[in-house]
């Protein structure tokens, strides 16, 4: 249950260090080479980004003139930086079930979000219930032995079962948790 629970990026002992804004993070510039045709392509578009962070996605679709760039995002803490560097992207804050969408959007992106959901059948519902006809839903999730790679100064401890692994990650930032699944389950 750790892993879906969005109040783990609120906890107080997690040390959130690496808020730099746009692509100066090495991890943002490599998801955005994925991404980069996509958010290209924003013009005119209503762009919704499930579990956006700090909001970067969605300042990049700006500048590609999207019409609408919002996001969900159930971090108290990554919405106030998010406010702080990108005053013009609306992040509503709140976990993507509790959601309430008030528009129909053209591209919805899920970038390593899905290892934060329990419910997948309400989750892709929701989405196709909210996306345009013909609109994409983008989707990028760790591979199922990304974790599993030793890494020093980190302590991991698994807990597996048929399809899947929760794993509990410490390090001197803080402490996460993560649901990874076998690509079949998705």
């Amino acid at each position: 249950q750790k892993g879906i629970n969005s109040g783990q990026y609120d906890n107080g002992n997690l040390c959130w260090n690496r808020h730099e804004s746009g692509l100066d993070f090495p991890m943002r510039k490599f998801m955005y080479g994925f991404l980069s045709p996509y958010i290209k392509n924003s013009k005119n578009k209503a762009i919704l980004d499930i579990g956006c962070g700090i909001g970067w996605l969605l300042q990049e679709a700006n500048k590609f003139k999207a019409r609408i760039a919002e996001g969900v995002e159930p971090s108290k803490r990554n919405v106030k930086v998010a406010k702080k560097y990108f005053s013009d992207i609306n992040i509503y804050c709140t976990d993507f079930e509790s959601f309430v969408a008030d528009k129909i959007y053209d591209n919805i992106y899920c970038i390593m979000v899905l290892s934060h959901i329990w419910d997948f059948e309400n989750f892709f519902k929701k989405c196709f219930q909210i996306m345009n006809y013909g609109g994409k839903l983008l989707i990028i999730v760790p591979d199922y032995n990304y974790f599993k790679n030793t890494r020093p100064g980190y302590k991991m401890e698994f807990t597996y079962y048929d399809n899947c692994y929760s794993v509990n990650i410490e390090s001197e930032k803080g402490e996460l948790s993560q649901i990874v699944r076998k690509k079949h389950i998705y």
